[in-house]
């Protein structure tokens, strides 16, 4: 069971990546596929899509929450506010 499961996900992972060569600046592809790679624990993998997506596109929330996810749980917290745009009041 556990090695069809590793199967699916490396197909799975796969179809990201060959998406992925032929689209790099689809950032919420990177997010998408950010998200499958912290579901299967590939936590380096899933950093770098995530700021790659950042680099594209700075206007997608959910990017920030993730990184301030990242940033915020296992580490010190300030981190996760380095991410962050400065606001303007």
């Amino acid at each position: 069971m556990n090695r069809r499961i590793r199967d699916r996900f490396e197909s799975v992972r796969k179809g990201y990546e060959d998406f992925l060569k032929q689209h790099p600046r689809h950032a919420k592809a990177r997010i998408a596929y950010g998200s499958f790679l912290s579901d299967i624990n590939d936590e380096d993998a899933r950093s770098s899509n995530w700021g790659k997506s950042l680099e594209i596109d700075t206007n997608t929330p959910s990017v920030y929450n993730n990184l301030a996810n990242i940033y915020g749980h296992p580490r010190p917290g300030e981190k996760a506010f380095d991410s962050m745009p400065t606001l303007s009041s």
